[in-house]
């Protein structure tokens, strides 16, 4: 599968093995961006030195691919307003815009076509997705204290889901309605 419609296609299949590259690699960029802004060390150092089973829980909490966004464009950010004095110059804003959106793009364009691979439509990234966010903005929002936990414990389970589904079981044997096995 050629790089670009890897990155921005919706079409096909992708395998656990290159799923995870790309989630990995992602989430490298993310370490390197914030290692180019003096301000986030201890933010890098904490990210780059979790051990293992705490970077596990954290992918589950809030996804390995959000999270890696999450601090790219952090780093954008710390870089446009250390780098103008505390000022928002336009140019640079909208540039960390584009790259949101691009990166975005890409994580939902992989994240679909490994569902494919599961046999499944990309629509589920809905549910593994928008649903937690839903999910756990309602319960920050809401005065019943009795709600929150199982709102909490909801989106938890759909982030848990969304990991076995995407990262950890194996895709469809032979050709699906997406396309031919990957691995063939």
């Amino acid at each position: 599968m050629a790089a670009v419609a890897f990155l921005f296609g919706f079409e096909g299949r992708v395998a656990r093995g290159r799923f995870w590259i790309f989630g990995l690699v992602l989430y490298a960029a993310a370490a390197l961006a914030l290692a180019a802004v003096p301000e986030s060390r201890a933010t890098l150092e904490t990210i780059i030195w979790v051990p293992a089973s705490a970077a596990l829980i954290l992918y589950v909490f809030v996804g390995m691919w959000g999270f890696s966004i999450a601090v790219l464009m952090m780093a954008a950010d710390l870089f446009v307003v250390t780098g103008t004095g505390g000022r928002v110059i336009l140019a640079p804003f909208l540039a960390s815009i584009a790259l949101c959106v691009a990166l975005g793009w890409m994580v939902v364009a992989v994240a679909a076509k490994r569902l494919h691979d599961r046999g499944k439509s990309g629509w589920w990234l809905l549910l593994f997705v928008v649903a937690p966010l839903v999910l756990m903005e309602t319960g920050a929002i809401t005065s019943d204290d009795a709600a929150r936990a199982p709102l909490a414990l909801a989106a938890l389970a759909l982030h848990g889901w969304s990991f076995v589904e995407l990262g950890c079981r194996r895709g469809v044997a032979g050709p699906n309605r997406f396309g031919p096995e990957p691995s063939a």
